[in-house]
């Protein structure tokens, strides 16, 4: 429910039961709107270091395949160039379960 203001207050007016609970009732619902503000701040700054922990992979991933196609084009090497940083999982196959993925560390281990 919104907070609905009384704007007819008048001098030595006493304040009521109805008055205080509607005053309470809008407070109730600030700290609601101010938690769900909270969450909603939380939310994107997590989707912005997301975003700028691929730009800096997505960076590092194209720095790697530059340099690896300068020093291909200097020696003289012109076809059969495969670069791969694995920067994520999905082209890895575990066979028999042998690596494990920690989550938290972004990083893979013998099992």
């Amino acid at each position: 429910m919104s907070f609905v203001p009384k704007a007819d207050w008048k001098y030595n007016e006493v304040l009521t039961e109805d008055d205080m609970n509607r005053i309470e009732s809008g407070i109730e619902a600030a700290h609601v709107m101010i938690g769900d503000v909270g969450r909603e701040v939380v939310g994107l700054q997590e989707m912005a270091e997301d975003a700028l922990r691929s730009l800096r992979l997505n960076f590092l991933d194209l720095a790697i395949e530059v340099e690896t196609m300068k020093k291909a084009q200097l020696t003289g090497v012109t076809a059969n160039i495969l670069v791969e940083t694995f920067l994520d999982v999905n082209d890895i196959t575990s066979c028999n379960g042998a690596l494990k993925y920690d989550v938290e560390q972004r990083k893979i281990f013998l099992a």
